[in-house]
């Protein structure tokens, strides 16, 4: 159990920071996700907190062990969300990760040449 939660911890550390592109920046919306694995024993929810707000439940899609779930809409700038698996027991500890959100101008339009 010890080397589970130094490895854990290791893993917590090396963590990167991600961009992540708001609706303004791509073309179709709501495409990013954030993913996780999990074995799925006990599990009977997801917990998501963003900037260590209140947490709310994710709405998932599962493949085998590997979850995934729309990233929820955050304002531009470093958010830090955090993500727990409950059940009626209670949540483990969450696991967290620090994003970058960045908005990009729309393009110009209607470009040419006037005399």
């Amino acid at each position: 159990m010890k080397r589970i939660f130094v490895a854990l911890a290791f893993a917590l550390a090396c963590v990167p920071l991600l961009n992540v592109r708001a609706f303004a920046q791509q073309p179709v919306a709501g495409t990013e996700r954030l993913a996780w694995n999990h074995d799925g024993i006990n599990v009977t929810r997801f917990e998501l907190a963003v900037d260590a707000g209140a947490p709310s439940v994710l709405v998932v899609t599962q493949t085998g062990t590997e979850y995934t779930a729309p990233l929820p809409a955050m304002t531009p700038g470093t958010h830090t969300l955090t993500l727990a698996a409950c059940n009626v027991a209670g949540c483990s500890l969450p696991l967290a990760i620090t994003v970058r959100v960045v908005v990009i101008p729309s393009p110009v339009t209607n470009l040419r040449v006037t005399p």
